[in-house]
């Protein structure tokens, strides 16, 4: 053996251990959660109305029909952005509802790239909420469970930016943000009811990613992009859009942890999760510049990398339903492996840094709260204008 052959052998071998050390370290500071979910899930979601965003395909359709087929939740709204195919979902829940289950399954239409479609979205989806009685009332509808799920990846062909802010952050971060503020109503509401013994309160589940710890940055100063990127090249604009994407996943878990240390008080939990690599339509709309078939048949769909949709969603199903004594606010659900495996907790975002995520401090994730607010035109946050549902 050469001396250089000797040297890429020591390399090889020192990436390994480091690797191994790393997973190993991961799962020594998460702890496992041993709940049998579909067993639980009946009894976790009973009478809760539940929205999720993005719930047409991929993981959103899974977590969807995964409550569907507890057939216990009150309300079940998908919010999607293409209504034709938000219909087929509806009609794919409706048909595994088991025998005798009055769940409502309703549609939304959401285009989380449109801020007036996240407004306009907002109210139909109270209007849903409401039945005939509390509307006459003018009542409040409850929301019991918001599951942030919809987003963007890697958009590095598409649009540069969506209403001024760069595309990933724009969609994955402000739009869930915006549409947070405005059903803050419905969650408060459910939070007046939901107290006692095993009754959950109402939480918001903000999906990230792995990918967040691959942004080190004050993720608020990465919307204005002063290099347009179609002046850069193929290679440069995909690498920039992983940045970009990974700084929206950031945005996610800060959000997160922000969003739980205002509202635990008034009742609110706040958890994140990160579903691992799942075989989803977001990964198969990538189009990685000069990229053979074959890598991305290997990169989407070998189950040695990856999960099934069914199985990323229970991370989301676990933020969404899990007791707080299991589950507490502030928390983040991950996948054992980093990539795939059973859940484990993360039990509180802010406890330093974490090989699931970049570390961030209290005032970091006050500053991207009050950049939220300023971007978006929020005054307060949950409090809508007058004569606005």
């Amino acid at each position: 053996m050469t001396q250089r052959d000797q040297s890429r052998s020591r390399s090889f071998v020192i990436c390994i251990a480091v690797a191994l050390c790393a997973i190993a370290f991961s799962i020594a500071t998460s702890g496992g959660i041993e709940y049998a979910l579909d067993k639980e899930l009946p009894t976790w979601s009973r009478d809760k109305a539940v929205l999720i965003t993005g719930a047409n395909a991929g993981l959103g359709l899974a977590t969807a029909l995964r409550i569907a087929r507890a057939g216990t939740a009150n309300t079940i709204i998908l919010a999607c952005r293409n209504p034709s195919k938000c219909q087929v979902a509806m009609q794919d829940a409706v048909s595994i509802l088991p025998e005798g289950a009055t769940t409502r399954v309703l549609t939304v239409e959401l285009d989380l790239s449109k801020r007036d479609s996240v407004m306009k979205g907002a109210h139909a989806i109270q209007e849903a909420l409401s039945d005939q009685e509390t509307a006459d009332q003018d009542v409040v509808p409850d929301l019991d469970v918001l599951i942030n799920n919809a987003g963007v990846a890697f958009a590095w062909n598409s649009k540069e930016f969506v209403e001024g802010v760069e595309t990933h952050m724009a969609i994955n971060h402000l739009s869930h943000f915006l549409l947070t503020h405005r059903l803050l109503p419905n969650l408060l509401a459910a939070a007046g009811k939901r107290t006692g013994a095993n009754m959950s309160p109402p939480r918001v589940v903000h999906v990230s990613s792995l990918t967040a710890i691959g942004s080190w940055r004050d993720v608020s100063l990465g919307w204005k992009n002063p290099n347009p990127r179609k002046a850069m090249g193929r290679w440069f604009n995909f690498f920039d859009c992983i940045r970009y994407y990974s700084q929206s996943k950031r945005a996610n878990l800060m959000q997160t942890w922000e969003l739980h240390k205002r509202y635990e008080g008034a009742g609110i939990i706040s958890v994140a999760a990160h579903p691992g690599y799942t075989r989803s339509e977001i990964f198969r709309k990538v189009q990685m510049p000069l990229s053979s078939g074959w890598i991305k048949e290997l990169a989407t769909k070998n189950p040695y990398l990856s999960m099934s949709t069914d199985d990323g969603a229970t991370m989301q199903l676990m933020a969404a339903f899990a007791p707080p004594d299991i589950v507490p606010s502030g928390s983040h659900v991950v996948p054992k492996y980093w990539t795939t495996g059973t859940p484990v907790l993360i039990p509180r975002l802010l406890s330093g840094f974490s090989l699931h995520y970049n570390s961030f401090s209290e005032k970091d994730t006050a500053n991207l709260w009050d950049a939220s607010m300023k971007e978006l035109g929020i005054e307060e946050f949950g409090k809508l204008e007058s004569g606005m549902a």
